[in-house]
């Protein structure tokens, strides 16, 4: 018998022997053995009917442990054998465990622990026990070794279990095996597990297996860590999602949850490089998410599962999507006409897949049935988010899990957002073409009025005149200034003008003035849009910019406004204008089309050309990006009938 002793920090040993999952103790141990060339690990537990596991043995038919070999593997931590080569000894496998921490994760388990182990030594079988106490973690005592007549292996047996561990006897424990060692055993075939009875058979329960190309990931410190990722989907492991971040051999050092939503699939993704392993060495791979080096990596990786699990969203629906056409009962009869449509598309394949995959016997209904619930979901998706989750919960009772992962979908991802904002641009693509039509065409412009017409339309589609005055509704149209005045009052807790306002200022008002308010700092603070129509055949000249001057004036320098609060923006707007209005849009230091600006208050005149074309390229980047294009000019017309049909004049409805 003989005692040795590791040369390490108590309190360390005791940060290795706690805070791992049993089932990571336990992995670690197989790990061992399968270091040791082992063919077949088998894990076994001997209960008693008080206390459940009394006892956990790991038991391997492997080359066991070599006596002159023993103590320098239990007193040298952190210089395992392991750590100088790259394989085992015997079948060259791939060696995971490199620095010796595994049996003292053993203690995580039980109070005590003993290694029996047979080794070959010249043809003879060796045996002795390596016992170990956490009363005296970093002591362990080696027995004296005989011959005897048996294979080689080892045995670990670890007793004093004063906690139950259920996690360890759970049905799915098995299954969290199989997560930890499906990389491994599809590279080695001929490795056996046996847990509790069960042999782990990775490739019965998995259904597709996928190796991504190693990638590049840039560290805060300038370098580069080389990452690895794969991930399994598994066919019947209900519940299993989940990211375990390995060394680059593979070997797990912690899971977490995966981060990312991919519903009617369950899988384990392995991302594997050293920088896990070193900061597990390094105690900071607890920190997760919150080290920064660690979340540069999950961050890239989950970018690529995401990219992953939506093809095989895609591709799976496909498959579903291709028997319900040949059904006749798919809702969707014609190939997407744009991104709108696509989009839709592919948020309607997903949740049908969903209804298909877990709503009961959905997939044997009549055609009938299943044609009325997918034209239901349809007119759902069109409609909003809310309404697929009611479908979803009232009508056809999708599991509560389910439910909850579909409508994080809808949210998180933002199909739906996605969707709203394609409509929104090609609507306004479409009433941009309409409106360049009403202004520009000589036949359409004789019949429009600015009272009457371009009042009303341009109060709904004040966002050509910048995208902050879409989130406001409008507030007047056809006013004089007292009525204006009066607006402002109420806003501003006031009720009545004073009488000092002489009357020729409140006659002086644009043809034409529609009024918007929004705000720009805090609650009280506020800027005000004035904008003066001509109609489109008008010819702004040196009077029609007097008297917008001369009108902003007495607005913006009115006593009983709070000039701190309160900023106004006057545009005069037609379709041309003369040399004399040119000359005051093209002044140094200043924006085109800014021809006065004071402390309160500026004032542009634009044509309507210029309003168009600054539209057109706020909106060019999603346009590029979405791919539409307004095909011709009764695409533009018709959107306008369509929102505006009572604002236009008699001869464009028809």
């Amino acid at each position: 018998m003989k005692t040795i002793e590791v040369k390490v920090q108590r309190d360390h040993l005791e940060l290795l022997s706690r805070g791992k999952k049993p089932v990571l103790a336990v992995a670690e141990l197989i790990w061992n053995g399968l270091d040791a060339d082992a063919k077949e690990v088998v894990i076994s537990f001997g209960r008693n009917e008080v206390s459940g596991i009394g006892s956990i043995m790991i038991a391997d038919n492997g080359n066991g442990i070599r006596m002159d070999e023993a103590e320098e593997a239990f007193t040298n931590l952190g210089g395992s054998w392991k750590k100088a080569k790259g394989t085992t000894r015997t079948l060259r496998r791939l060696l995971h465990g490199r620095r010796g921490k595994g049996r003292f994760r053993a203690f995580s388990l039980g109070k005590k622990v003993e290694w029996e182990t047979w080794y070959d030594r010249d043809g003879k079988t060796m045996t002795y026990k390596i016992t170990g106490n956490r009363d005296e973690l970093g002591k362990f005592q080696i027995g004296d070794e005989t011959n005897v007549k048996a294979k080689t292996g080892t045995k670990v047996k670890i007793t004093g279990i004063e906690q139950n561990f259920p996690s360890l006897e759970r049905e799915n424990a098995i299954d969290e095996i199989t997560e930890q060692f499906a990389l491994y055993m599809s590279e080695y075939s001929n490795i056996k597990i046996k847990y509790d009875g069960k042999y782990v058979d990775w490739a019965e329960v998995k259904n597709l297996k996928k190796d991504f190309e190693p990638f590049d990931v840039e560290l805060t410190n300038g370098s580069k860590a080389i990452v690895g990722l794969s991930v399994i989907e598994w066919k019947n492991l209900i519940g299993t999602r989940r990211l375990l971040l390995c060394g680059k051999d593979g070997f797990t050092y912690d899971d977490i949850p995966p981060g990312i939503h991919a519903p009617g699939f369950e899988f384990t993704a392995y991302i594997k490089s050293d920088l896990i392993g070193k900061m597990d060495e390094e105690g900071t791979l607890a920190l997760g998410d919150m080290h920064k080096d660690l979340k540069r990596v999950l961050d890239v990786a989950r970018d690529k599962l995401k990219d992953y699990f939506r093809e095989r969203s895609l591709y799976v629906a496909g498959k579903v999507v291709d028997e319900w056409k040949r059904e006749d009962i798919y809702p969707y009869k014609d190939e997407p006409k744009d991104i709108i449509e696509s989009t839709e598309r592919e948020v309607f394949d997903i949740c049908a897949l969903h209804m298909n995959r877990y709503v009961p016997d959905f997939g044997f209904a009549p055609s009938k049935s299943k044609s009325l619930s997918l034209q239901l979901l349809k007119h759902a998706i069109e409609t909003s988010p809310t309404a697929v989750r009611r479908i979803f919960t009232e009508v056809l009772e999708l599991p509560e899990e389910k439910r909850e992962e579909l409508a994080k979908i809808l949210e998180t991802v933002s199909f739906s957002a996605l969707i709203n904002l394609a409509k929104t641009v090609t609507n306004r693509l479409q009433f941009i073409n309409g409106f360049e039509q009403i202004v520009g065409d000589k036949i359409i412009a004789k019949y429009i009025k600015e009272r009457s017409h371009l009042q009303h339309i341009i109060e709904t589609e004040l966002w050509i005149f910048g995208e902050h005055y879409a989130f406001c509704s409008p507030r007047g149209g056809d006013i004089s200034l007292k009525n204006v005045l009066t607006a402002h009052l109420n806003i501003m807790g006031r009720t009545e003008l004073t009488p000092y306002i002489e009357a020729e200022n409140l006659k002086d008002i644009p043809d034409l003035c529609l009024y918007q308010q929004y705000i720009y700092g805090r609650e009280d603070e506020y800027e005000n849009l004035v904008i003066e129509l001509k109609k489109p055949k008008v010819d702004l000249n040196e009077d029609h910019l007097a008297q917008i001057k001369k009108y902003a004036r007495a607005v913006a320098n009115d006593p009983l406004f709070d000039k701190k609060k309160t900023r106004w923006t006057f545009y005069l707007v037609s379709t041309n204008y003369d040399e004399a209005i040119e000359n005051e849009c093209n002044q140094k230091d200043r924006r085109y089309g800014q021809v006065f600006v004071a402390k309160n208050y500026e004032i542009w005149v634009k044509r309507w050309g210029d309003i168009i074309q600054e539209a057109k390229g706020r909106l060019e980047f999603v346009r590029k990006q979405m791919g539409y294009i307004v095909k011709n000019n009764e695409e533009g017309l018709e959107y306008l009938r369509k929102k505006h049909r009572e604002y236009l004049p008699e001869e464009m409805t028809v």
